[in-house]
């Protein structure tokens, strides 16, 4: 799995990340704004990329969850923020 990949990255650059299990697999906090994203780290490998029932509940319900699949795409999605 990448996601000790990505972790690092984004604290490299600068970015408050906390791991977390539920909603999602990363709470990153952008420093200068306070901004928040919700990052689902899944493996590219693995085919296509599949929420939990849980996630999919979320994001029908309007939580700004990001999936990404590589240490680029979630500096990408964090320097963008939620949709």
């Amino acid at each position: 799995m990448n996601e000790p990949e990505i972790v690092a990255l984004l604290r490299g650059a600068g970015f408050l990340v906390h791991r977390n299990d539920r909603l999602c697999d990363l709470i990153v906090c952008e420093r200068s704004t306070g901004r928040v994203t919700l990052l689902e780290v899944k493996n590219p490998d693995s085919g296509r990329p599949r929420l939990t029932p849980d996630q999919k509940r979320a994001v029908e319900n309007g939580w700004p969850l990001r999936i990404v699949t590589s240490p680029e795409e979630a500096l990408t999605a964090a320097r963008k923020g939620p949709r």
